[in-house]
């Protein structure tokens, strides 16, 4: 966030709220909305949960700067037709395309990558993409697999644990900004702030890119 606000973007599209995060992303969905207000910025949040919606709203009452959809991540042309969407974002300037931790969630027979790809064919050049992804590392694969197989058990949405070069296509059409694609530990930590010795502990690695293009 502080990386975009430098870059002075004021358009903030979040498709960060997934079905098991819900309760965690009320937070942050509280927090940008009062960043909105606070900073002139425009936000736009995806929902694909009824009482979300509902709760999401009454947040956001009153602010004319932000807004939830209604929508299923999976079908982009859905959410960037939308009224809502086209009243309050102007996709002809930069904006920043929030994608915390929610495409494992999106199984490989859904086209993450597709969904990106339609996303990234829709904002200006310039516009930055934030995305964080649950990891599959070679070091502690059989760790992964165990993760996955009791999460996969016991919730309903599915996690698909995917390698770094599987992530690292979710930036074609992007330029990755330094320090690139590592474990969110990692990413530009506060300074003073202590990195783990193993990073990979943390399992979600994290990218910010830059749309190509002029």
């Amino acid at each position: 966030m502080r990386s975009l606000h430098a870059h002075s973007l004021r358009q903030l599209p979040d498709f960060s709220i997934a079905k098991q995060q819900l309760l965690l992303k009320i937070g942050a969905l509280e927090l940008f909305a009062r960043l909105a207000q606070r900073q002139g910025q425009e936000v736009l949040f995806d929902e694909r949960l009824g009482g979300g919606l509902l709760h999401g709203k009454l947040l956001l009452d009153g602010n004319p700067d932000a807004a939830a959809v209604f929508a299923d991540l999976r079908n982009p042309e859905t959410i960037l037709a939308d009224p809502v969407t086209t009243a309050l974002l102007d996709l002809d300037r930069p904006v920043g395309l929030l994608l915390g931790s929610v495409l494992h969630f999106v199984p490989d027979e859904d086209e993450p990558w597709r969904i990106v790809a339609e996303f990234r064919n829709a904002i200006a050049p310039g516009s930055f993409l934030v995305l964080s992804h649950g990891a599959r590392s070679e070091a502690k694969r059989k760790v992964g697999d165990a993760f996955e197989t009791v999460y996969n058990t016991r919730v309903a949405a599915q996690a698909s644990i995917r390698a770094r070069e599987e992530i690292m296509r979710f930036f074609d059409g992007f330029t990755l900004a330094e320090p690139g694609l590592v474990y969110t530990p990692q990413w530009r930590p506060d300074p003073g702030a202590e990195v783990p010795a193993d990073p990979q502990d943390f399992w979600l690695l994290a990218g910010v890119g830059v749309r190509e293009g002029h």
